[in-house]
């Protein structure tokens, strides 16, 4: 079973495709890591990439049952490794300097948007969506962020929350927070929670579930001992998408 620690703790250790931390060497080794990422080559949850140097920093192994949680709902190992870095939000990119494809996502951001949105699910469905960018090989087309692929991302996101036993409600969370507004690389938020709700009714429908669970909200992921996500810790702060 997945232990119910703060995703701070269990979401900050590299994960490569077979499910072990061996692709970037010894753990002492993994304390921080300086990476060259092309924002070209990457697909951020709201169009946002940082202007700093991008750090990934190590963690627990814990993080591996847990991503291998989203991806076994869909019969996929991960193609990716999995970091805690200091990016405004979380994001599927691919590391320059190893060719290595990346899962990152900003411990902070993660902390706040749990304290915002109220609900368990929230960090979740984000990763879900950056995991989806992965498995759908948007990271390998040139480019960056643009609305189509975003909404293929959105409903792999509300597809993997419902196989999680999470209601419509939990899928739909977090983009609640999202300003209303597109951009040149993200859709409005009107369509992209149509496209988190066109994943979740077709994984319930895969279900052979009924529509009612929908009306349904719940404030903590089901405690399922093979897809138990964790806890995010609440944090402080003014706004969380900038």
């Amino acid at each position: 079973m997945i232990a119910r620690r703060t995703l701070i703790k269990v979401l900050a250790m590299p994960i490569c495709a077979c499910g072990c931390a061996s692709l970037l060497g010894p753990a002492k080794a993994l304390a921080q890591k300086k990476m060259g990422i092309n924002a070209k080559k990457g697909c951020s949850y709201n169009g946002h990439t940082s202007r700093d140097d991008i750090y990934g920093f190590a963690a627990s192994k814990d993080a591996v049952a847990f991503i291998d949680s989203i991806c076994g709902k869909v019969g996929l190992p991960p193609n990716f490794i999995t970091m805690a870095a200091n990016v405004p939000n979380a994001a599927a990119v691919i590391d320059d300097d190893s060719n290595q494809r990346l899962v990152l996502y900003s411990e902070v951001f993660m902390a706040e948007i749990t304290k915002r949105a109220k609900t368990d699910w929230a960090g979740m469905s984000i990763l879900a969506h950056e995991v989806g960018h992965h498995l759908s090989g948007h990271t390998l087309i040139p480019g960056g962020s643009r609305p189509p692929t975003e909404l293929e991302a959105d409903k792999f996101s509300g597809f993997i929350v419902a196989r999680m036993g999470g209601t419509l409600d939990d899928a739909t969370a977090v983009m609640k927070l999202v300003p209303p507004e597109g951009s040149e690389t993200h859709p409005p938020r009107s369509a992209r929670l149509e496209a988190i709700a066109a994943g979740w009714r077709s994984a319930m429908a895969d279900q052979g579930s009924g529509s009612a669970a929908g009306r349904a909200s719940t404030s903590r992921p089901s405690r399922d001992a093979a897809t138990d996500p964790v806890a995010v810790p609440r944090g402080s702060g003014n706004e969380i998408f900038r």
